[in-house]
């Protein structure tokens, strides 16, 4: 009885080691490719004072909106202009540099220092269609000691998503 029982207790073992299989289930995988997020220039904008005159702490102020808020200037004043561009739901971080120097045309050693006001907060999440933003800022050092003519300058936009 012994061996019987010690026969059928072998049996089963090797039967259950045979009914062993191996199976394959399949996964999934899929990705979605979207366009890059862009920040552009808008052709022809920038941020533009007016005719400031050259006295004693003229402080002039454009809003992001274009509008002279503050100083004595005349002429159209603008502010400058960038579109931003890219897929629905991107999430979009975008910084200026804090401020800009104006270097008169032709001497280099007469600047002007604007203190600059974006139009946004962070960060831009992105809906599908384009969103413009703007950048006004404070023109600062215009004094009557102030040499008169063109000054001009350029900053920095960067963006992260």
């Amino acid at each position: 009885m012994k061996k019987m029982l010690f026969l059928m207790g072998t049996t089963a073992l090797i039967l259950g080691a045979v009914e062993a299989r191996a199976e394959t289930a399949q996964g999934d995988a899929q990705v979605e490719v979207v366009s890059l997020v862009t920040v552009t220039h808008n052709s022809g904008a920038k941020l533009n004072f007016g005719s400031v005159y050259a006295k004693a702490d003229n402080v002039v102020t454009v809003s992001p909106a274009g509008v002279k808020t503050a100083g004595e200037a005349f002429g159209t004043p603008t502010a400058d202009a960038f579109t931003v561009r890219g897929p629905s739901g991107a999430q979009v971080t975008v910084t200026l540099d804090n401020s800009a120097s104006l270097t008169k045309t032709g001497d280099n050693t007469k600047v002007l220092t604007v203190t600059l006001t974006p139009s946004w907060s962070e960060p831009i999440e992105l809906s599908g269609s384009d969103v413009n933003i703007t950048v006004g800022g404070t023109l600062n050092g215009v004094s009557s000691d102030t040499t008169p003519g063109t000054y001009s300058g350029h900053y920095n936009v960067t963006y992260t998503y």
